[in-house]
């Protein structure tokens, strides 16, 4: 923090956006005892689905209302392409061109999103520890992927991609549906989704998690 409060000093500002509240108190706390005025504000919603012990637990924390659904879009799944079974690559290989390849096919904004520098970006991710891309596959390609990141105790959501000429099938949802599952087979704690209130998230049963910005100026 001193090293911090010196930059500042010389009229180097700081922003520190999309922390969770007990870290964005204790940076808070430490900057003030350096004699500086930290400015902490309300930033975004996060959701984070704390994981019980048990998948039968799971479908419990849901509500009857929403494991009726999600059984319901599994079986649709199943009927319209096939056994969901989840696979998992580390590093830049199938599963990571996947991730891409269904990212481009995407409408509106999100389609060109992957452009070469964030393709570039993600690979370098996906090459470091911890990054991995699970996807769910049909007749040698995948029907959606998840990038995500775990260090064997929790796992950090961050980003997706499905195949949009399989919408009504529901991929997106079967997939992250059987990453949670796979995640409390893996007896992780929790399975964060990141910022963002969509809600598609809570019906997951994710709870929600405010985000602070912690800025100072120089």
């Amino acid at each position: 923090m001193a090293a911090l409060a010196a930059l500042i000093d010389g009229n180097v500002s700081i922003d520190l956006d999309s922390l969770p509240e007990e870290a964005a108190t204790a940076i808070a706390e430490r900057l003030e005892r350096t004699g500086l005025e930290p400015k902490v504000s309300e930033q975004i919603i996060a959701r984070v689905l704390e994981l019980p012990a048990a998948v039968e637990e799971y479908y419990e924390l849901v509500g009857k209302k929403e494991r009726h659904e999600l059984r319901r879009k599994r079986r649709r799944y199943e009927d319209q392409i096939g056994p969901v079974a989840l696979k998992t690559d580390h590093g830049a290989g199938f599963g990571f061109e996947e991730f891409v390849r269904l990212h481009r096919l995407a409408p509106g904004d999100k389609g060109s999103f992957m452009t070469g520098e964030r393709h570039r970006f993600f690979s370098r991710l996906a090459q470091q520890d911890g990054w991995r891309v699970d996807y769910l596959e049909t007749a040698g390609q995948a029907t959606a992927c998840l990038f995500g990141w775990t260090d064997g105790v929790d796992y950090f959501l961050y980003n997706s991609s499905f195949d949009p000429d399989l919408y009504a099938a529901s991929p997106g949802q079967v997939v992250l549906l059987a990453m949670i599952e796979q995640s409390i087979g893996q007896g992780w704690k929790t399975f964060d989704f990141l910022k963002g209130d969509e809600i598609y998230k809570a019906r997951l049963g994710a709870a929600p998690r405010q985000l602070f910005r912690v800025e100072v100026s120089g």
